[in-house]
């Protein structure tokens, strides 16, 4: 069976999977950004967050990191909550690593 997709209907279909992509980065930033800023909120004023609430934040947040709003959202997080959890930050930050920065 030979594929008779035109050059034109390629690119439409790309155009149409690259906005859908954008649609759910921005859904994903619009859903993230309020628990992430009650975190940073909590954090800055000193107040405890516990390990459970960040790790359930950030596993869910990784999967969207290679957007810069989202990214951005996840390093401040960690960067506030490395003192509390050391050891969480340190695996979350090579976790990062390894799915985004170690690309060919």
């Amino acid at each position: 069976m030979e594929c008779t997709i035109t050059f034109d209907e390629c690119s439409k279909e790309i155009q149409c999977l690259v906005k859908s992509l954008k649609q759910t980065y921005d859904k994903a930033y619009e859903l993230y950004y309020p628990k992430a800023n009650g975190i940073i909120r909590h954090l800055n004023k000193g107040y405890a967050v516990s390990e459970f609430e960040v790790d359930m934040f950030l596993d869910s947040i990784l999967s969207f990191c290679d957007d810069d709003r989202i990214l951005s959202l996840f390093k401040q997080v960690c960067r506030l909550s490395y003192r509390l959890y050391p050891q969480m930050i340190t695996e979350y930050v090579e976790l990062y690593k390894n799915l985004y920065l170690n690309e060919v």
